[in-house]
């Protein structure tokens, strides 16, 4: 899951072509890597700018690939940057059966060969992971987070977060990685799951 401005056409293009696909990479680097895990889906989550309508070549783009997801109501805006990632949790579970997500920022740079090989190291359930030794403060004092560039999600967490009613006053955190910690938090004491979460020991995106 990458969200990446609407008018970004070309970093979306280098990401196809380049380290987001299997045949950019040899053969020889993905012999350790089982393969359930080579089957995965790219999804670029975009909006729109304010005060704008859907770009031509956006929409030409949407004809051409079935990664692109496009929300016309999400406006393209750093404080509302968590309801895109939101968006792409929900449409995700609807659109695929999968057993992890990753998100991960547009200007990081994935490894695949050993993203693929991180992932099936993981259990399946109450998976939350990346850099995550970072927390929140003030009146979320002690909420640890991963950071942004890159984290994981089993679907189980999914499932979770997008039940979490998110118009309460208490979900207007900034910036979306620590959003997205506080809603695993919040889904973790609702659910009473005893596992530790995030799991620093489980980091398989640096």
């Amino acid at each position: 899951l990458l969200h990446i401005y609407c008018g970004d056409i070309a970093i979306r293009t280098r990401f196809r072509t380049t380290f987001l696909n299997l045949t950019a990479w040899t053969q020889r680097e993905f012999q350790d890597v089982d393969e359930e895990f080579l089957n995965f889906k790219v999804m670029f989550i975009v909006g729109r700018k304010e005060n704008t309508t859907t770009p031509v070549k956006l929409i030409e783009e949407m004809i051409n690939h079935d990664d692109l997801f496009y929300g016309e109501d999400l406006i393209e805006t750093g404080p509302r940057l968590r309801y895109k990632i939101l968006r792409g949790m929900r449409r995700s579970l609807e659109e695929f059966e999968y057993k992890y997500l990753v998100k991960a920022d547009q200007d990081t740079l994935i490894d695949l060969p050993h993203l693929t090989a991180g992932l099936s190291t993981l259990k399946r359930d109450n998976v939350y992971t990346g850099f995550c030794n970072l927390q929140l403060h003030d009146k979320y004092k002690g909420t640890r987070y991963c950071q942004g560039g890159g984290y994981v999600l089993s679907r189980d967490v999914i499932e979770k977060i997008v039940a979490i009613d998110t118009a309460s006053p208490d979900c207007c955190i900034e910036p979306e990685d620590g959003y997205v910690g506080w809603l695993v938090r919040m889904a973790s004491i609702k659910h009473d799951i005893s596992d530790e979460m995030p799991q620093t020991s489980m980091d398989i995106i640096h």
